[in-house]
């Protein structure tokens, strides 16, 4: 193998010679992004009968849950399907742990250990015959006469592609979609903003159940002096569970930052753990009540809220979701609050809806065929994303995804042309709980 390729210097920078790329794989279904999404895509398909391949940057399944540390997980409970399933399966495992009072701050939702999930995880994608590539990023589209043939990635070994007949996009940002050339919106619409950015950290040594006495203590820091000394933008003294003793922790945010951009996550992550050492300072005036706590890991991947939002065949707006929006091809129920994280202040804007659904049409991208999206990417406004956005709908999203790649390519029809409440008959038959 070649260990240089000769370049031009051109006024734009530099041109690269042509070459040929060597094909890695043809599949029936491709997913990119081995997150919550992307997990619920390659077992929705692969159970389908269809050969999987799961293209993954790290090197573990489960994306914001694994690298991100992120807990507990949100609006799973209800759901059936692959959702549930995962529950399930690290309860059989001994990973998981479940709802308790709010009394007990040491406990909120579904709750998972790291590492459970991890192996859990590499489990039911092997039992369902899905094949992963891990270390492997995809760095451009395919596109063949309209439709979306594949991607380019690299990794360790070089330059390859890999084609398929239905492409998944679960890489949260959207990012096969916009090699694509697909239309997308991100943030705001009136400014651009977006939803700040968290670093995840654990911490053991506390006394979990005499935190509501450390409150007042806490609350002595969160003045104006005390952050702009201290770069923390919002202090939310709550603990969320781990498996353990440890507890992962929400305490931090970075605003003005762009998750599609290289420099802006550098800088983040960078800041983000500045502000976990700024919160075990706050953690340390405490200790008299809380007891020494110890810093164990931060997160290797920052949390990103939001970025591109594809425009999709159906566009989910505010009002769905306050109406209580129901379709015929509604393949995700969706319990979770409007949950904004303010990227003015450092506040949290919530709003209370009815369950309502997810139609199929806005994992449907506009413009290119033989693709779809899942994940926080699909196609809704800011405010919707705010409450579709969490693992438990990415899971079921994803799940419709690959049920849907699956009906495409066993019938030689596009995804656009498939009807949503087939899937979601599907759905229903597999266990999802849509009605």
């Amino acid at each position: 193998m070649r260990s240089a390729v000769p370049l031009t210097r051109t006024a734009a920078g530099l041109r690269e010679p042509a070459r040929d790329v060597p094909v890695y794989a043809e599949v029936d279904v491709l997913v990119v992004g081995g997150g919550p999404a992307g997990i619920g895509a390659a077992l929705g398909a692969a159970r389908s009968g269809m050969r999987t391949l799961l293209v993954e940057r790290y090197g573990c399944l489960g994306g914001i849950w694994t690298a991100g540390l992120l807990n507990p997980y949100f609006d799973a409970a209800g759901k059936g399907g692959i959702p549930e399933e995962i529950i399930d399966r690290l309860h059989q495992h001994g990973g998981r742990r479940a709802v308790q009072d709010w009394d007990d701050v040491s406990m909120i939702a579904n709750v998972f250990d790291f590492e459970s999930m991890k192996y859990v995880l590499d489990v039911m994608t092997a039992e369902a015959g899905v094949r992963p590539l891990f270390y492997t990023s995809a760095v451009a589209t395919v596109v063949d006469g309209g439709r979306v043939a594949g991607v380019v990635v690299e990794n360790k070994s070089g330059r390859s592609a890999i084609l398929a007949g239905v492409t998944i996009d679960c890489t949260g940002d959207g990012d096969v979609a916009h090699h694509a050339g697909c239309e997308y919106e991100m943030g705001r619409l009136d400014d651009g903003q977006l939803q700040p950015m968290t670093l995840q950290f654990t911490v053991q040594g506390i006394s979990w159940p005499r935190f509501g006495e450390a409150y007042d203590v806490l609350a002595r820091f969160n003045t104006p002096e005390d952050l702009a000394r201290i770069p923390f933008r919002s202090l939310a003294p709550v603990p969320i569970a781990g498996h353990d003793d440890s507890r992962a922790m929400m305490w931090t945010h970075i605003h003005g930052a762009d998750g599609t951009n290289a420099d802006d996550l550098t800088s983040a992550v960078i800041e983000g753990r500045r502000q976990v050492q700024s919160a075990m300072v706050l953690l340390g005036a405490a200790r008299e009540v809380l007891g020494e706590g110890r810093l164990v890991a931060t997160a290797m991947q920052v949390g990103v809220r939001e970025t591109r939002r594809i425009r999709g065949e159906y566009y989910l707006e505010l009002d769905d979701l306050l109406q209580g929006r129901t379709f015929d091809d509604g393949v995700c129920e969706v319990t979770f609050n409007v949950d904004i994280h303010d990227p003015d202040d450092t506040h949290m804007k919530t709003q209370a809806v009815p369950r309502y659904q997810v139609p199929y049409r806005c994992l449907v991208p506009k413009s290119v065929d033989d693709l779809l999206v899942a994940g926080r990417c699909i196609s809704g406004s800011h405010e919707a994303h705010g409450s579709y956005r969490v693992t438990g709908n990415c899971v079921a999203m994803g799940e419709a995804a690959g049920v849907a790649a699956g009906m495409s390519v066993q019938s030689s029809t596009r995804p656009r042309e498939i009807d949503g409440a087939l899937v979601k008959a599907e759905l229903q038959r597999r266990g999802a709980k849509v009605t």
